[in-house]
């Protein structure tokens, strides 16, 4: 059986926008963490961090 497909994403499908903790994301780039120690610790990919990276320091 096929799953249901919802606006070209599975059910499965989870939007790691929703899932991030933006706390915790502040407070490890204010220590300095790499991005890719953040993405480990938010169990995200390391690409979505550069990217959440530059949108942030564009509104900073």
């Amino acid at each position: 059986m096929k799953k249901k497909r919802v606006n070209g994403y599975s059910e499965s499908y989870v939007n790691p926008l929703d899932e991030l903790d933006y706390e915790r994301y502040s407070e490890m780039m204010e220590n300095g963490y790499t991005d890719r120690d953040i993405a480990k610790e938010l169990k995200v990919s390391e690409k979505f961090v550069k990217r959440l990276r530059q949108e942030t320091k564009k509104y900073l």
